[in-house]
């Protein structure tokens, strides 16, 4: 029987060639398969100042109390629809046209803790959708 040690250290070489292998085999499965169409930059515009602070619901109290800060932002360019050139599908991997173009702006806001040293490179995008509210609901019967 092998001593605990060198189990652990071959069962740790195993995982260093696994894991870069591995990799490399989810990335082949994620590539698109038609090559995708370049997309343009956005502009970004920021800090915003002035106009009072956001209001998001879930962030009503004072971020600074747990180390965080709040910052806005403006993105805005072309934004590209696209039409269908077959019937689509049920898998979703659908032949598509580029269509119309149309200007877009909208606001980013970012949360970070206010000391650098207390980012841990984690990044969370939470979608904030402001017309749901106010658009009217399509009837369900």
């Amino acid at each position: 029987m092998a001593p605990a040690g060198s189990v652990q250290r071959d069962i740790g070489k195993r995982r260093g060639v696994a894991a870069p292998a591995l990799v490399a085999v989810l990335s082949a499965a994620a590539r698109p398969i038609v090559a995708a169409a370049a997309v343009p930059s956005p502009t970004l515009e920021g800090p915003v100042t002035g106009g009072g602070k956001p209001f998001i619901a879930s962030t009503t109290f004072d971020l600074a109390q747990v180390g965080y800060e709040q910052t806005e932002y403006f993105i805005s360019g072309t934004a590209s629809a696209f039409t269908s050139a077959a019937p689509l599908t049920s898998d979703g991997r659908w032949m598509v046209t580029p269509g119309e173009t149309a200007g877009y702006k909208t606001r980013v806001l970012v949360y970070r803790p206010t000391s650098p040293k207390g980012f841990n490179g984690t990044v969370v995008v939470e979608w904030v959708e402001p017309t749901s509210a106010t658009r009217p609901r399509r009837p369900t019967s």
